[in-house]
């Protein structure tokens, strides 16, 4: 069942993959969670870099008890993966856990390309790299989507907040790649992992950096992806401007006239406490371009006025860090930025695809009924085992297992059985039919066993890999 399919129960399950880069290994555990009985909603349709997600799967996401990430290095950079991730996440956080609605399955091996820090601490499943793999972890997942009886959106709404003043600052045509910093500026907004209305301080974020190392593009990428943990607005003050004090107390007369409904004479920043007191949400206030110098009595009057506020001050001066917690932008790659060619896990599934291919080919001929042509192929296969095996990065650690274990496997029974069937076939007169020279052997019915088990063992390796290609090539009569 995928994301075109209505369900009016809606999902337990979302599954958020990287859909250009791991759709194969994503189709296997879908099935797998499916087997279980849950209700599964996965898009296969390729989503680009940098393209948004659609209506259809944001309702999904909204009606889903739990987001299942494949995290692999790829999938931060996807905008539709980072914004299903934060969802999710938010509505974790608001319940008081942030990893509670958020599952990780992690196919590389290392854990430094996991943001949040939350997620990266938290204990994760490794990708599965077998068949006994892939049915714990969707047993493991069955047992915890259980224990969950409401959806991701009756939690944290998905709908975007309330901008001023207006119009709201467009969202960065580009994505923004400092998803390590954007996770960093979220966390210190909101520095404990207890619900997110009971928190009894009024976090402040400082984001430091010099001219045009992207503050501005980085806190406007924060209001949009995480709007929905801020209900009651967005409020974006100008701060920048040598005296910017009128400039800030116009600017929160604006607000306050639009939150009340008339103009407030004086005072505005009272007024808007009280509103935001009879709100009794979360709000979002930015200072930007606070220019070096000033002192502390201006900038805090552009702070948000009110405990439940949360407030991001930009500024290229070190010295306001003192104000909030510390969020420092360095120019040059950014933290978590993506790797370049394939992940890890691309690399070892291009690996185990070859295997596969090799596999399917080879026991078609043990399968054949012919001794000579059994052994030649397996031969072929224990010296392509052998290549692969060279060829192979340690970081491919499940294949490079499978290798070695079908090196094991073959290497004795053809240093016993080739000689000892060639020695037999000598035997054969020049007038003597092969194929009927063979059948006659004494020792047919030891080899047929021999064979017949081997060949279940390399059919069973082959189902191993397809838990890992996401590809059911050559297994239950596919060609």
């Amino acid at each position: 069942m995928d994301g075109r399919d209505a369900d009016a129960a809606g999902w337990d399950v979302f599954l958020s993959y990287s859909r250009g880069d791991d759709a194969a290994p994503a189709r296997t555990l879908a099935d797998a969670l499916q087997g279980h009985g849950l209700r599964v909603f996965w898009d296969d349709h390729d989503i680009q870099p940098f393209q948004g997600i659609s209506r259809s799967i944001l309702l999904a996401l909204g009606r889903s008890k739990v987001l299942l990430t494949y995290f692999s290095a790829n999938y931060p950079r996807r905008r539709a993966c980072q914004y299903e991730l934060t969802a999710a996440f938010l509505a974790g956080q608001q319940e008081g856990d942030p990893t509670r609605r958020v599952l990780v399955v992690n196919p590389e091996p290392g854990r430094d390309h996991i943001d949040p820090l939350q997620l990266r601490d938290a204990r994760h499943a490794r990708a599965p790299k077998s068949r006994r793999d892939l049915e714990q972890l969707a047993s493991q997942i069955s047992a915890h989507v259980r224990t969950i009886g409401t959806e991701i959106g009756q939690i944290e709404p998905l709908a975007a907040p309330l901008w001023l003043p207006v119009p709201a600052r467009p969202r960065p045509i580009r994505s923004v790649e400092r998803i390590t910093e954007l996770w960093d500026l979220h966390s210190a907004l909101h520095p404990f992992d207890a619900a997110l209305t009971s928190e009894p301080n009024q976090p402040i974020a400082v984001v430091v950096g010099p001219a045009g190392v992207g503050k501005t593009v980085l806190v406007t990428e924060y209001a949009h992806r995480f709007g929905a943990a801020f209900p009651d607005g967005i409020f974006w003050l100008d701060g920048s401007g040598d005296d910017p004090l009128p400039a800030i107390r116009r600017q929160l007369s604006a607000i306050a006239e639009a939150l009340v409904g008339h103009q407030v004479p004086q005072n505005a920043a009272t007024a808007i406490a009280a509103e935001l007191h009879n709100r009794a949400a979360r709000s979002l206030w930015v200072l930007d371009g606070v220019r070096p110098g000033l002192d502390d009595s201006v900038v805090t009057a552009g702070l948000g006025p009110h405990p439940l506020a949360r407030t991001i001050i930009t500024t290229r001066d070190r010295r306001y860090a003192h104000l909030g917690v510390l969020v420092d932008l360095r120019p040059g790659p950014p933290p978590g930025s993506a790797p370049s060619g394939l992940s890890v896990s691309a690399a070892e599934r291009a690996i185990a695809w070859r295997l596969q291919v090799e596999l399917a080919y080879r026991i078609r001929e043990v399968g054949s009924g012919h001794l000579r042509g059994a052994l030649a192929a397996l031969y072929g296969l224990f010296l392509f085992v052998r290549r692969l095996l060279a060829d192979a990065s340690p970081t491919a650690a499940a294949v490079v297992r499978m290798l070695v274990v079908l090196h094991l496997r073959l290497r004795p029974l053809l240093t016993y059985w080739h000689p000892t069937l060639k020695s037999y076939e000598q035997s054969r007169t020049r007038t003597s039919d092969p194929v009927d020279h063979e059948s006659r052997w004494n020792r047919r019915g030891e080899l047929e066993n021999a064979l017949a088990v081997v060949r279940a063992q390399l059919a069973g390796t082959m189902a191993d890999l397809a838990v890992i290609t996401g590809s059911r090539y050559g297994i239950a009569g596919r060609p």
